[in-house]
């Protein structure tokens, strides 16, 4: 669903699961994010990880990503910066395609310094 872009699909498949008393697993709950945040439906993807890290499985670097690209989409610098952050605090390490979406939204939000400290930490990692 989410590569054929059927984000509705994927939602309704979502609830049933639910409500069959089926409990999404975190690769249900990434995929469904990351589904509603391909098709510009960010506050959805948003909203469903925000699910997910309050009675859901624990997010792993995957489902972390997909929210990032959500945040990305709508230009929200500051929940890339957290997510980011919690990342972080979770020993989860950021793949490429994650701190790309991170600078991204960090320029499209002209916060020019925060890009350039993501960039700066991804030339120290390539480093190492």
């Amino acid at each position: 669903c989410a590569e054929g872009q059927q984000w509705r699909q994927a939602l309704s498949l979502f609830r049933d699961m639910q409500q069959w008393r089926l409990e999404p697993d975190v690769i249900t709950y990434s995929s469904v994010v990351s589904a509603c945040s391909k098709v510009l439906q960010w506050q959805r993807a948003v909203n469903l990880f925000a699910q997910m890290q309050r009675c859901g499985p624990e997010p792993d670097a995957v489902a972390y990503s997909a929210a990032v690209s959500a945040c990305e989409v709508s230009h929200c610098w500051k929940g890339v910066l957290q997510l980011l952050e919690q990342m972080r605090g979770r020993v989860l390490e950021a793949d490429t395609t994650t701190r790309n979406a991170a600078v991204s939204a960090c320029g499209k939000g002209r916060r020019w310094i925060e890009a350039f400290e993501l960039v700066s930490s991804m030339r120290h990692l390539s480093e190492e």
